[in-house]
């Protein structure tokens, strides 16, 4: 279940439910070659599907025991590599559609990459990248190693990047607007062979009936 009592996210929300992301709701079976979780590390590797190129995304939809999509909520985690190499190039999709978890929102790091356009906000169709997409550099992203947090609400987003605000970024107008639901992807140019995420959790305002509290609710009625 959700904590006992609400709690501040790291952009400085207070009363908001937080709850691990530790289930895969749905997955791109083209692209990805292992998932695996453990004590709040997903571990992932995917396979580059032929063809594509730097438009195609390779999509996981998440969720967490007990978790309430919310039309204002945040994901947050931390992404990194165990390999000796720059990547991966992805991040968090948000407000992905029921009916396909290709169609949704994305903001991705190019990790490891010092160049002017290592951070990208935009939207996906069909697991491909639209091509009204906003790029901007940020200094932490080329260390390897970034945790990325996107909060809604009011359907406008805000993007931190470690702790820091990404004005810029932020400005962008996304696409799809569904309630909450959310996921990880990465750009498919290449196989990702190790990459880690750390951390991964979903938050979403106290205003809304914790998972018991509702169960509770619908009984009574």
């Amino acid at each position: 279940l959700f904590v006992e009592e609400p709690t501040e996210t790291s952009s400085g929300i207070a009363d908001w439910y937080c709850k691990p992301l530790n289930r895969i709701e749905a997955s791109d079976t083209d692209c990805v070659a292992s998932v695996a979780y453990t004590n709040r590390t997903w571990e992932i590797s995917t396979t580059k599907v032929d063809g594509a190129g730097i438009d195609r995304f390779c999509v996981i939809k998440l969720t967490g025991d007990g978790l309430q999509n919310s039309e204002d909520f945040s994901v947050k985690g931390t992404f990194s590599n165990s390999y000796d190499s720059r990547g991966p190039f992805g991040g968090f999709t948000f407000n992905t559609e029921d009916t396909d978890i290709g169609n949704a929102n994305y903001i991705m790091m190019r990790l490891g990459n010092s160049g002017e356009s290592n951070m990208e906000i935009g939207w996906l169709e069909d697991g491909f990248k639209n091509q009204e997409s906003v790029t901007w550099k940020n200094a932490v992203v080329p260390t390897g190693a970034a945790t990325l947090e996107v909060v809604v609400v009011d359907g406008q987003q805000t993007v931190y990047v470690d702790g820091v605000l990404q004005e810029d970024i932020s400005d962008y107008q996304t696409f799809y607007d569904s309630s909450g639901s959310v996921g990880v992807a990465f750009q498919n140019a290449i196989a990702w062979p190790s990459i880690t995420v750390i951390d991964a959790e979903f938050c979403r305002p106290a205003a809304l009936p914790a998972p018991a509290e509702q169960e509770q609710q619908e009984e009574e009625e």
